[in-house]
């Protein structure tokens, strides 16, 4: 691979993350005119609709074409969240947890933790619950509470 080559690849990479910001905190000026309430699924407008197919364009594409260190996908991981987190869309974790699991790269099982540590906090932050109730539901959340009255074989 010569030089130039490896230069178009890297600016193809950084302007691709670029977008993804752009496309992220550019919506939320778009957004604070339009937003009467939370969307639901059903009633998202044009402009999300729109981000959220560039965001899944640029996330198949890293597939096929991975970036160095797979920052779109991280990128793109922040942008969902931060939309997530201003109401644009309906908060969902499926997402995260799917990219979370064992055998991602690194930085974007990390992008994913750090969006699901941010969704839970999101959700605790309002409600006045004893300290064993929150963790209960944080195990309940993160699918990691078992039932201790099972027999474990």
């Amino acid at each position: 691979m010569t030089s130039i080559t490896r230069e178009a690849s890297t600016l193809k990479s950084v302007s691709g993350l670029f977008c993804v910001e752009l496309c992220a905190y550019s919506s939320l000026a778009v957004f604070a005119f339009l937003r009467t309430g939370g969307p639901s699924t059903d009633s998202l407008t044009q402009d999300t609709k729109l981000i959220l197919e560039e965001l899944s364009r640029f996330l198949n594409m890293e597939k096929l074409i991975p970036s160095y260190r797979l920052v779109v996908t991280v990128a793109c991981l922040k942008a969902i969240r931060l939309m997530q987190k201003f109401g644009h869309l309906p908060p969902d974790c499926t997402l995260f947890k799917s990219y979370a699991v064992h055998g991602n790269f690194l930085d974007v099982r990390l992008a994913a933790l750090e969006a699901l540590v941010d969704f839970m906090q999101g959700n605790l932050q309002h409600t006045h619950m004893w300290p064993l109730e929150r963790h209960a539901k944080c195990q309940l959340n993160t699918g990691s509470f078992r039932n201790r009255n099972t027999v474990q074989a």
